[in-house]
């Protein structure tokens, strides 16, 4: 004979599992990490200023963004805003809000970008040794 028992108790639901997701870096194509990268370029034209070349940074964010710091001699900062994204071929694309882009290749062994033509290519001769900038942080 099945019998069953009541009573007016509710059961209590067990307290809800809290997770936190590990503070892991996200790694991109290449072994590529979110970072920002530094130093003097060579600047061509329109590029320099009056006071020569420019410390660049770029800061390389999540979600794509990507901020391009330009240090003048004379200690005033230039902030150009932008979205950045990196292909298979270690070739990160730069797409800034002025309409402008720019090229930069990814070298793990050496924690260094290398800035690129506009066809995407390294730029020939002696000037390329000068056209790396290097992790920062």
């Amino acid at each position: 004979m099945l019998s069953s028992c009541a009573t007016n108790k509710k059961a209590v639901p067990p307290p809800p599992v809290v997770l936190n997701a590990p503070d892991t870096a996200v790694t991109y194509s290449c072994g590529f990490e979110l970072n920002s990268f530094s130093g003097q370029l060579p600047c061509f034209g329109d590029e320099c200023s009056d006071f020569g070349t420019t410390v660049t940074t770029l800061h390389f964010k999540t979600k794509n963004i990507l901020s391009k710091n330009l240090e003048k001699d004379n200690g005033t900062t230039a902030t150009i805003p932008g979205k950045w994204q990196i292909r298979e071929d270690c070739i990160i694309e730069i797409h800034y809000q002025d309409d402008t882009q720019e090229y930069y290749k990814f070298h793990k062994g050496i924690n260094k970008i290398e800035r690129l033509t506009a066809s995407q290519e390294s730029f020939p001769g002696t000037l390329n040794k000068h056209n790396y900038l290097s992790k920062t942080r």
